[in-house]
């Protein structure tokens, strides 16, 4: 079986893109010489996987020359000629999805060639084609070029007038950039804090410093916005994103964000909500998750709420429900009692979800579900029965199975859970979301909660309670355990 260049390229292009290929190699303009239609009609038989063992050198030979002599060299030479031509094709595909760019050089040809007229209409027409679109990365690349091109084309007519479009073209481009300086600034910084080791790593980044050293706020005062222009729009968010991050405490910043980019949302591409969307859940979590549970909540759900209600959970790239975000959503509305919402909300966005990650979620969610409903039978016969082996919520079974055991008044079989559970944590194999102390905790706390509930011995009590302050609120029995303060 042949493996080549040639065949990875074909095997990317739909069926539209295959016919369009056809149609440039039979092209007299791209022809190279040699006749490649018939190799390629031959190698097309093979599509899409073009994994058959027919598919090799001979066999294409002996197809294209019966009767003749086998030569590896014409295969080859074949195959060469026909790889220029998918770099080709590839090349033609790039100008048709990159109309912009495309225009901006063509307009530098037709400027060099003497067509001013030409330019002043390419370049028009690149203007258009950037105020119809929604904003997202491209238009941060494609608008420096327009005005750079633009301040080309007047100094090409110099004229008493056209010295000030130059100028004006250039301070148009360095505002472009300064923008997109402060456009980087929101993709990049809010991901930072998840990461503090990768943070740490890379102090002297030139770029972080200065975003840790600039003036959020003085620069918001000298700034004065369009109405109605998606990159002020943009930059105020830039603004207000970093400003809530650099003061935790402040939410004056924090409410204008959310409300500014919950009324602009139709200026931006999908890509760019989804971007700006789990940029908010970071600022939210590094914010409130453990100064204000209260404000955590609350913000929180306002956000997932509004993005199911615009169909913002639908990664861009993927086109379905990422498994990792529907887990986040169920497993924060359950720690926040919103036990019905939560009921809800499977039944109507677990279909979104890709369907190999269907039949794992859905039997998890139903486990808490009955939990939460105080069904612990059927919730127990659940837990015994889930098979799935690449389900990655190991520690929720052990935190659901211990309290199940409890809540039953089997207390010898909710011991033997903990225990397991200590020993899987020593395997190293547990959630590094929360640190290994806080599931420790957790451990700990069910064994004075057991040792309360046998023997009423209140030192065992003020043992729970102690411990229970130790356990981060990202730990989905919180709240469980907190009802057992009530003895």
């Amino acid at each position: 079986m042949i493996k080549s260049k040639t065949i990875e390229i074909l095997k990317s292009l739909s069926v539209k893109e295959l016919k369009e290929f056809e149609k440039l190699i039979s092209s007299p303009f791209f022809s190279t010489g040699r006749n490649v239609v018939p190799y390629y009609k031959e190698l097309k038989k093979f599509y899409p996987q073009f994994d058959d063992e027919k598919l090799n050198e001979k066999y294409l030979f002996t197809r294209l020359y019966p009767g003749k002599n086998f030569s590896r060299d014409i295969i080859k030479k074949l195959n060469s000629e026909l790889l220029k031509l998918c770099y080709e094709f590839l090349k033609q595909l790039a100008i048709k999805s990159n109309r912009i760019k495309v225009n901006v050089l063509t307009s530098a040809t037709a400027l060099e060639k003497g067509l001013d007229f030409a330019a002043a209409g390419l370049l028009e027409e690149a203007e258009k084609l950037t105020t119809v679109m929604p904003l997202n990365n491209s238009y941060y690349d494609n608008m420096p070029l327009i005005n750079y091109a633009r301040s080309n084309y007047y100094y090409n007519k110099r004229n008493e007038k056209n010295l000030n479009n130059i100028l004006k073209n250039r301070l148009d481009t360095i505002d472009l950039i300064t923008k997109n300086f402060f456009y980087n600034q929101f993709l990049y910084y809010p991901f930072l804090l998840l990461d503090r080791n990768w943070y740490e790593g890379i102090q002297n980044n030139i770029f972080l410093n200065m975003i840790g050293s600039f003036d959020h706020k003085n620069f918001l005062k000298l700034f004065t916005a369009k109405k109605g222009d998606p990159t002020d729009v943009m930059l105020l968010i830039n603004l207000y994103c970093i400003i809530s991050l650099k003061e935790k405490q402040e939410t004056e910043y924090f409410n204008k964000l959310i409300k500014l980019f919950f009324d602009n949302l139709k200026l931006f591409d999908s890509e760019l909500r989804y971007v700006i969307l789990n940029s908010l859940f970071i600022i939210v979590k590094y914010k409130f998750s453990i100064s204000d549970q209260d404000m955590y909540k609350k913000s929180r759900f306002s956000i997932i709420k509004f993005a199911l209600k615009n169909e913002m959970h639908i990664d861009p790239i993927l086109k379905y429900f990422p498994r990792n975000f529907f887990l986040e959503y169920f497993n924060f509305a359950v720690s926040s009692g919103e036990i019905s919402w939560a009921e809800g909300y499977c039944k109507k966005y677990l279909s979104q979800v890709r369907k190999e990650d269907r039949k794992s979620l859905e039997d998890y969610c139903s486990i808490i579900l009955l939990f939460e409903y105080n069904e612990y039978e059927k919730c127990l016969n659940e837990l015994n029965e889930f098979d799935h082996p690449n389900y990655s919520s190991t520690d929720y079974f052990y935190y659901y199975k211990a309290a199940v055991y409890f809540e039953l008044n089997l207390f010898d079989e909710c011991i033997l859970t903990l225990d397991s559970y200590s020993k899987y944590l020593n395997t190293g194999k547990h959630s590094k979301v929360i640190k290994k102390e806080v599931h420790t905790n957790f451990i700990n706390a069910m064994r004075s909660l057991i040792r309360y509930s046998e023997k009423k011995d209140e030192k065992y009590f003020f043992q729970f309670e102690n411990l229970l302050k130790e356990i981060d609120t990202k730990v989905v029995m919180h709240r469980w355990l907190n009802s057992k303060l009530g003895k």
